[in-house]
């Protein structure tokens, strides 16, 4: 698989491809050995960033909500909704009796059926449809391959250096 380092230089195996021009390295002039060598050195320095945290990805992709968890968070919301609800119904059956003790019950009546809204807006069936979508097992595959790749690169880049450094002596 060729390397694109710059617009005008790809790299596959022994040859060098330089302003449209295929070469080996030994037929490269000083001048474009020059530009492959940046060219090389800054694809090192550029790869030398790339980390893959595997273990990380796969610890935050256990986290995301499996079906059972998703069963206890509809419990949870469906709990919340009925408690606000009860709230907003005590509060009515003892809207006389704050008032009298100097509550204010229309601003608490206010903020309990905003939460109460706000419950209710959530769309746990659109949650779990995303959920379930979601393939482990390929994240997992994905994240396995980009490692290889980030391996394959850092190899071929060696190599390159190898052979710029024999050249050199």
């Amino acid at each position: 698989m060729p390397n694109q380092f710059h617009d005008d230089l790809t790299i596959s195996g022994d040859f060098i491809t330089i302003d449209g021009q295929r070469k080996r390295w030994e037929d490269l002039t000083p001048a474009e050995k020059t530009r492959v060598r940046e060219a090389v050195a800054k694809a090192r320095a550029s790869l030398q960033n790339v980390h893959i945290d595997r273990d990380k990805i796969m610890r935050d992709v256990a986290s995301i909500p499996n079906k059972i968890d998703m069963a206890k968070i509809q419990s949870d919301v469906a709990r919340g909704q009925a408690s606000a609800a009860e709230a907003l119904r005590n509060i009515q059956t003892n809207r006389a009796a704050m008032e009298r003790a100097g509550v204010q019950p229309d601003a608490i009546e206010a903020t309990v059926a905003k939460a109460l809204q706000s419950v209710r807006a959530v769309d746990l069936q659109s949650v779990q449809r995303s959920l379930a979508t979601i393939d482990r097992g390929k994240i997992a595959r994905d994240v396995a391959g980009a490692e290889q790749s980030v391996q394959k690169a850092r190899a071929e880049l060696d190599r390159l250096q190898a052979r710029i450094d024999a050249d050199r002596n």
